[in-house]
């Protein structure tokens, strides 16, 4: 019986059993120097096949790229970042040693990070400054790590 798309595209769990299969022709495109486009994997994982391949495909590229996204931010939690917590610049802009947002991208596959930029708060909303920026911040959206100076 052919894999069955359940019209969730969050539930990333309905592609966990095809996630070896996916691994294998991944580590074979990115070997051969090849970039994983979706086409890459068409007719080449068992049991996606049918009309729900395409979306066996996203849901499978999702899956890496968030999993890529926790690997990142286990990585920097390892290395002393910590989460951000918004009474922290009640009384200002603070300056941290850095800021990563993360999860912000189509679901939760987003990481950025920025160097030396200070943080804000405009009503409820986190307000990244980077540089020398006084004006003209960026509102973050995502969840927040920082690295203490």
């Amino acid at each position: 019986m052919p894999w069955a798309f359940n019209r969730n595209y969050k539930d990333l769990a309905q592609v966990a059993g095809f996630w070896p299969d996916y691994l294998a022709v991944y580590a074979e495109l990115t070997c051969a120097g090849l970039y994983p486009y979706n086409d890459s994997f068409k007719g080449r994982i068992p049991g996606i096949e049918g009309p729900g391949e395409v979306t066996a495909i996203y849901l499978l590229q999702q899956t890496r790229s968030l999993r890529n996204m926790e690997l990142k931010v286990e990585r920097h939690r390892d290395d002393g970042w910590r989460d951000f917590d918004p009474g922290e610049v009640t009384s200002g802009p603070v300056r941290y040693a850095g800021v990563a947002e993360y999860g912000f991208y189509m679901g939760g596959s987003g990481f950025q990070k920025w160097d030396r930029p200070r943080l804000t708060m405009s009503g409820s909303s986190v307000v990244l400054l980077a540089g020398r920026a006084r004006v003209n911040g960026s509102l973050l959206s995502g969840k927040l790590l920082v690295k203490d100076l």
